[in-house]
C-alpha cells in the first residue's frame, strides 16, 4: 500500500504551521491564511477560508489546552485548510433548537464542497474543501 508521499498530489501551494494556545493565535491564524492565499493569488478563497479557520481555531482553543497546527493546501482552483489540535475528541455538527442560530460546523456545511475529520495519534484533525463553486450563498440557508 503507497503512503501518502508516494501519491502523486493535485496542490500546487502548501504552507504549515505551529500555534501556541492563547486568544491572540485567532488573529495570527486568520493572518497567516490571508497572506499565504494572497501569495497563490487566490483572493477570492480568502473570505470563505478565513471563516472556516476561524470555526476551526476557535474549537481547537475551546477543547484543548495545547496549540494547534494549520496546514493550507491550494491547486487552481481549491483550497484545503486542516487544523490539527490534541483533543482525541472528533467535531460532531450538532442539532440546533428549531429558530436556534447555526452553529460553527453549520456554518463550515454550509460554505464548502467537504468538510470531515480524522483521528490521529496525537488528537485530530479538522479538515474542509473549499472549491470553485463554494460561494458565501450557502449561508442563507442556515436561517430557513
Amino acid at each position: 500500500m503507497p503512503g501518502l508521499s508516494d501519491v502523486p498530489s493535485r496542490y500546487v501551494h502548501r504552507a504549515r504551521e505551529q500555534f501556541g494556545p492563547h486568544a491572540h493565535s485567532v488573529n495570527a491564524a486568520l493572518t497567516f491564511v490571508r497572506d499565504h492565499l494572497m501569495a497563490w493569488s487566490m483572493r477570492d478563497k480568502i473570505a470563505v477560508a478565513s471563516t472556516v479557520t476561524n470555526v476551526f481555531v476557535e474549537n481547537a482553543l475551546s477543547y484543548t489546552r495545547s496549540g494547534f497546527d494549520i496546514r493550507l493546501e491550494g491547486s487552481t482552483d481549491e483550497v484545503v485548510v486542516a487544523v490539527s489540535d490534541a483533543s482525541p475528541n472528533l467535531a460532531v455538527r450538532r442539532d440546533r433548537p428549531l429558530g436556534g442560530y447555526p452553529g460553527g460546523l453549520d456554518i463550515v456545511s454550509a460554505l464548502c464542497q467537504r468538510w470531515g475529520n480524522a483521528a490521529t495519534s496525537t488528537g485530530k484533525t479538522v479538515w474542509a474543501r473549499i472549491g470553485a463553486d463554494d460561494p458565501f450563498g450557502g449561508i442563507t440557508g442556515l436561517l430557513h
